[in-house]
């Protein structure tokens, strides 16, 4: 899906009109494409009225909304007139719902035809910097229980984190990997956990081997030497696939499983590889490098609801919400066709992912939703590492203050709410 970026951080003050100079700030932006406009509309209709509704009230804490209007860079200059007319519109009533904020609106030129004619909003919201502003905002919920809060506050802690150090990773490397792709693939992972280092992550206690399409062989034989039991069908040759991803020169796949009580991870980054997938598949393995320090949380939903809660919500690249719906709609094992009671009972019985793998992935991602909107990131992280190490029930109790039965039904409800939608 192509995506029009005007500008995600700023250190910039902008407004309507001349503004005394102030010192820098940083921000963290949300951004919303409004519904289409009509050929020759300049004024907002009811939905694109409720969306700029729902922008604001899920950024109340924001100083600046910023409206563009998009014109196809081949369009004659006069279609500026009438998209910048739209970005006031939008403006001007984000102004009216909140007064105190600082509007601007402007009009730019895309080369994707599906942003022509629309308005996009960027909503700004000033972040805390510094060491103990970066901690402690993993204490922290979102402004308010929606999508929109949840995407913004999960922005605002990876932002928090990016001036840490990162971590140092080891990893042993194949025979035919070009070391300029390994060290890109190194550096990708070490950004997406920095988020983790903010919940207490300082190591990986980790096997790693980075290897090129091509290096099977001295991979099955590094694997075996080590470990005897090795999972080697992990790499179909027959089937050219390593885990679930089709093997090629130009792709970067990733597989981590655990033997004997020992973590492994696997990654192929191809002869000819750029950058493809990278962001996508690095975010969700990180956050399968941080279970394997802190744990995976007991529940069959849990390992692979947090990395795809957070590939979703990170990473434009990733499969959207919408399609994660979709799979769990469609899924084998029928889910969408369950009672809330009988959902209830099966996360109880922890059997929801029974007949579908695919179930801890997709109903995995909307458990996340509904935990990271209800509670801190730390919250989570310590129910995940008590779970990890005792009862549910006893993690659920004394973290979150409710035990296992009320949070069964409440992630029910939610999961089943959002199922109802689709």
């Amino acid at each position: 899906m192509k995506k029009l970026i005007i500008g995600v951080l700023s250190t910039v003050v902008l407004a309507f009109g001349l503004v005394p100079a102030q010192a820098a700030t940083e921000y963290v932006a949300t951004q919303k494409t409004l519904a289409s406009f009509s050929a020759s509309a300049t004024g907002l209709t009811t939905l694109q009225r409720s969306q700029v509704e729902a922008a604001v009230e899920a950024n109340p804490n924001a100083e600046k909304f910023i409206c563009t209007g998009i014109r196809y860079a081949s369009q004659p200059m006069s279609e500026n007139i009438k998209v910048r007319k739209r970005a006031k519109a939008a403006c001007d009533y984000a102004k009216q719902l909140n007064p105190a904020l600082s509007t601007w609106f402007q009009n730019k030129p895309t080369n994707a035809r599906s942003y022509a004619g629309k308005v996009l909003l960027t909503i700004k919201t000033p972040i805390e910097v510094g060491e103990t502003a970066a901690s402690s905002i993993v204490d922290r919920v979102p402004q308010t229980k929606s999508l929109a809060a949840l995407g913004s506050h999960v922005r605002a802690v990876e932002f928090a984190a990016l001036k840490l150090a990162p971590i140092e990773i080891k990893y042993a490397v194949g025979p035919t990997a070009d070391p300029v792709r390994v060290k890109l693939v190194v550096e990708r992972f070490q950004g997406k956990l920095k988020m983790y280092q903010l919940l207490g992550l300082r190591k990986l206690d980790m096997d790693w081997v980075i290897a090129s399409e091509k290096d099977h062989g001295w991979w099955r034989d590094y694997r075996l030497a080590q470990e005897p039991n090795y999972p080697i069908e992990l790499w179909d040759v027959a089937k050219n696939e390593l885990g679930h991803c089709r093997l090629s020169s130009d792709v970067f796949c990733g597989a981590g499983n655990g033997v004997n009580g020992k973590n492994y991870q696997d990654n192929v980054v191809g002869t000819r590889f750029v950058d493809r997938g990278l962001d996508s598949v690095s975010r969700h393995e990180a956050a399968h490098f941080y279970q394997t320090e802190f744990g995976y949380g007991g529940r069959c939903w849990f390992a692979e609801g947090q990395a795809t809660f957070f590939e979703t919500y990170l990473e434009s690249s990733s499969r959207p919400r919408s399609q994660v719906l979709g799979r769990l709609k469609q899924s084998p094992a029928s889910v969408s066709k369950l009672t809330e009671a009988q959902l209830v009972e099966k996360l109880r019985s922890d059997r929801v992912c029974d007949g579908d793998s695919n179930i801890a992935y997709d109903m995995g991602m909307l458990v996340f939703e509904y935990l990271y909107m209800n509670y801190s990131l730390r919250e989570i992280h310590d129910m995940q590492v008590l779970a990890s190490n005792g009862s549910w029930s006893f993690a659920t109790s004394q973290v979150l203050g409710v035990n296992s039965d009320q949070l069964d039904a409440a992630i029910a409800g939610y999961v089943f709410t959002a199922m109802q939608k689709v």
